[in-house]
């Protein structure tokens, strides 16, 4: 009875110990999939379906990322769907020359070595409106 005991054991100690290297891999890479997470990835003071004027075709976006942007990774932004442009620290972009009406806007972060995507932000439809020069117009016939 104490062999079968010691038997029983011995296989179970043995079953512990060819898992325990596939357990602790699979919580390494959920450990790492997570220290790459993002909480917040957005654009500072805008809302989808909100109206926005730009002068001159020109806008200046704030992006907003919880935690900061860690080493290693960039932040690009999209314009309808085309790469607009990168930065490699967390802060703003320039827009110039962007057309009137509905446009949606997305951050996504890539990691620099690997060129893969870590994560997308939501995107946001806004409604761009441009300036008119008002020296240009036409005036009503008096």
């Amino acid at each position: 009875m104490k062999k079968i005991k010691f038997i029983s054991c011995l296989y179970l100690c043995t079953l512990m110990l060819y898992s325990l290297p596939m357990a602790y891999s699979q919580s390494t890479r959920a450990d790492t999939h997570e220290s790459a997470s993002y909480n917040t990835i957005a654009f500072k003071g805008l809302e989808s379906g909100q109206r926005l004027q730009a002068t001159a075709g020109s806008l200046l976006l704030q992006a907003t990322l919880r935690p900061a942007l860690k080493p290693g990774h960039r932040l690009q932004l999209y314009i309808d769907g085309h790469y607009h442009s990168t930065l490699e620290t967390s802060g703003r972009f320039r827009v110039n020359g962007i057309e009137r009406g509905k446009q949606t806007f997305q951050l996504k972060i890539f990691d620099i070595q690997s060129k893969s995507l870590i994560q997308n932000g939501t995107p946001i439809t806004l409604d761009i409106r441009r300036n008119v020069n008002t020296g240009n117009r036409r005036q009503a016939p008096k």
